[in-house]
């Protein structure tokens, strides 16, 4: 897998979506005033978008993960003290 957001990196992927008129007046807009096609402005979003959610859906993993290795010294030995009462 190659490095996320490197400019280098050529464009392989094609996706077709549909917009509704006020998202397109809105893309439009945004391209003429970068001055550059809407394509390229879409591109953009969409590498941003999913940059961004695949950072937070890493960092929420992590911090799940975090949590059970925290937890499970506590666990174990709640469910120790529960198999001892139960002797």
């Amino acid at each position: 897998m190659k490095t996320p957001g490197r400019l280098s990196e050529k464009r392989s992927q094609a996706v077709k979506i549909s917009l509704t008129p006020t998202a397109w007046d809105k893309l439009v807009f945004v391209a003429e005033t970068l001055g550059i096609a809407p394509s390229q402005v879409a591109a953009v979003a969409v590498s941003e978008y999913v940059a961004s959610k695949a950072i937070a859906f890493g960092a929420a993993e992590k911090t799940g993960q975090q949590m059970i290795e925290a937890m499970t010294p506590h666990m174990a030995e709640m469910f120790q003290k529960l198999a001892e009462k139960e002797d």
